[in-house]
């Protein structure tokens, strides 16, 4: 174990990072950078007065990396040793960067998506006094580091709404839906003594130094593996709602690639589940097969691996054979062919230069943002699930399909399969079904033992209709969309009743052919009670016949309210019309003689 200056303890908010107490003895030390993850520092140190120093949410700086002590473990097996294991500052600050709620944003830059979380952050850390602050990159930043943002003018994003979400995970996000993207991202203190964490979203970090690999220099193994599974020509590419590219395509729903004759027609889907637009999933979906992606899906995945040698730490090499995450270099087989990679990995001993570990190749996005959304979603199923293991549906975001999982309530009596609601008495009979019911749309309401139907409403046969059921388990009560109307049984009113427009009502029987208007209304008595018809206006219509008459019972005709004749009145003038009939025939046949 050697002694070293280049590692430092500061405290959260520290003043500068060329101050702070030198871990000198620690020993054991490994860091690990990871493209778009979020890699770690450990080590050991002896259990003396310095240790005591070290303790969470402290800050270890090391060769230009700021790490936040996360977790520290102390043991006593044979000697006393404090174990420190830390997390990139960034990184911590941003996981622990809580955001209650974060709305839609659709069709807005990767930039713009990006300020509105941290703006909801800096908001609260203002408010609070917090010293850190996050910081998105300038344009003239970026350039001087040699990147530049990704695609940010070029390709926008539908970010939909979320809650109870981190800086962290909207980054992630961020990513997925652009489809490309690597995080760079640094720790600085400003003039006002801040702890700044700057953050971009880049086209690509690291450069190409023109590092060389190869055995007899400073690699000690080499694997190299060429993988074509994962390998797409013929790209099926799906949106929102299976959204495809077909209506921008020329009716194709798929894209070839350019090394479709190379490689041959090699099927793949991706869903972009975020993209609503046509065009948007055509251009994402494009940039998989495009020259300038070097993560591109249409060749196969070359990943190299080893142990290699730190020549950066030997004083005859130094910073000319220095490496970092996303860098170029070129790897030498045994045979001579050289292979142009990237960086993707590299777990780093810098006491022991012999001992590092490199992964170089493509980044293999699909793999890590697969990980990212498999890790989001057990930690949204750890706070839907409920003690007894199932879901607590006022919890979930987002989707449920139903098709697949079963929802029910908590006692069971509600339940929604497939795009049917039944909701059960406690007995277990179903009392109403809401949806799908034996192919038809309906609202269907059971008795009590779930076996006679008493309400329909819906589909209907061929029609969309209404209906009460009686007991004989046929409708009561039947109305259908054009308004139509079958009443089985009386209707009684119990109270006035006000009919406006025409009232038709069908009679046979009785010597009527035709059609009955009644107009009964019981007048109260002396004494108050309703009890005697007033009125009832039958005229007399025989089939195919025109119309032969009026006959009015118990009332009198009435002319605005003013009686024009009673009853008695109307058989007076008939019997006067009658003698005069007869008077009239008796002329006639007179006249009939005389003739």
């Amino acid at each position: 174990m050697g002694q070293i200056t280049f590692m430092r303890l500061h405290d959260r908010y520290t003043d500068s990072f060329e101050t702070g107490e030198v871990l000198n003895n620690a020993y054991n030390i490994k860091e690990t950078r990871i493209l778009n993850d979020t890699g770690s520092i450990e080590f050991d140190y002896p259990y003396d007065e310095k240790a005591r120093l070290i303790s969470q949410n402290m800050l270890v700086s090391v060769n230009g990396h700021i790490y936040e002590i996360s977790r520290t473990t102390r043991n006593t097996n044979g000697t006393d040793t404090l174990h420190v294991y830390g997390t990139p500052h960034f990184v911590y600050e941003a996981m622990k960067a809580f955001i209650p709620t974060i709305g839609d944003n659709i069709g807005k830059s990767s930039r713009y998506v990006l300020k509105q979380a941290i703006d909801i952050i800096s908001e609260f850390k203002k408010y609070v006094g917090e010293r850190c602050i996050f910081h998105i990159m300038t344009e003239a930043e970026l350039t001087a580091k040699g990147m530049k943002w990704v695609a940010d003018d070029e390709l926008l994003i539908d970010f939909f709404s979320t809650d109870k979400t981190n800086l962290w995970d909207v980054i992630k996000t961020i990513i997925e839906n652009l489809g490309r993207g690597e995080i760079f991202h640094e720790t600085t203190i400003d003039s006002n003594n801040n702890i700044v964490c700057n953050i971009a979203i880049v086209e690509r970090i690291g450069t190409d130094n023109g590092v060389r690999l190869r055995l007899e220099k400073n690699m000690q193994s080499i694997s190299i593996e060429r993988n074509v599974s994962d390998m797409i020509t013929r790209l099926w590419s799906f949106g929102s709602d299976d959204l495809t590219v077909s209506s921008v395509n020329g009716g194709k729903a798929y894209i070839d690639s350019p090394n479709i004759e190379k490689y041959g027609v090699q099927e793949g889907y991706k869903d972009y589940s975020d993209y609503t637009s046509a065009d948007k999933l055509y251009r994402n979906a494009k940039w998989e097969f495009d020259e300038d992606n070097e993560d591109r899906i249409d060749v196969p995945q070359l990943t190299i691996s080893g142990k290699l040698i730190d020549l950066s730490k030997l004083s005859e090499y130094g910073d000319a054979e220095k490496l970092e995450i996303g860098d170029t270099v070129h790897v030498f087989d045994i045979d001579g062919t050289e292979y142009v990679q990237r960086v993707i990995e590299y777990q780093a001993y810098p006491l022991e230069p012999k001992e590092s570990n490199i992964s170089i190749g493509h980044i293999r996005r699909d793999f890590f943002i697969e990980l990212w959304q498999t890790s989001e979603k057990t930690k949204k199923f750890a706070k839907w699930q409920t003690a007894n293991n199932s879901v607590n549906i006022r919890k979930v975001q987002g989707t449920v399909n139903t098709d697949r999982n079963e929802v029910q309530s908590d006692n069971e009596l509600l339940k929604i399969v497939g795009d049917l609601l039944t909701i059960y008495n406690k007995d277990g009979n179903k009392r109403l079904q809401l949806g799908n019911v034996g192919g038809k749309f309906t609202l269907n309401i059971y008795n009590d033992d779930g076996k006679k139907l008493k309400i329909k409403l819906g589909d209907y046969g061929d029609t969309y209709a209404f209906a009460i059921y009686g007991n004989d388990k046929e409708p009561a009560i039947y109305m259908d969309a054009s308004g139509e109307v079958i009443i089985a049984g009386s209707i009684q009113t119990m109270k006035d009743c006000l009919i406006q427009g025409m009232l038709r009502v069908g009679i046979s029987g009785n010597n009527t052919k035709g059609i009955e208007f009644y107009g009964d209304s019981y007048q109260p008595d002396k004494d108050g009670n309703y009890s005697t018809p007033y009125a009832r206006l039958v005229p007399y219509v025989a089939n195919n016949e025109d119309f032969k008459g009026i006959n009015v019972e118990g009332g009198e005709l009435c002319v605005d309210e003013s009686p024009v004749a009673t009853t008695k009145d109307i058989n007076n003038l008939s019997k006067q019309i009658e003698a005069l009939t007869e008077k009239v025939n008796n002329l006639k046949k007179q006249i009939d003689t005389m003739s």
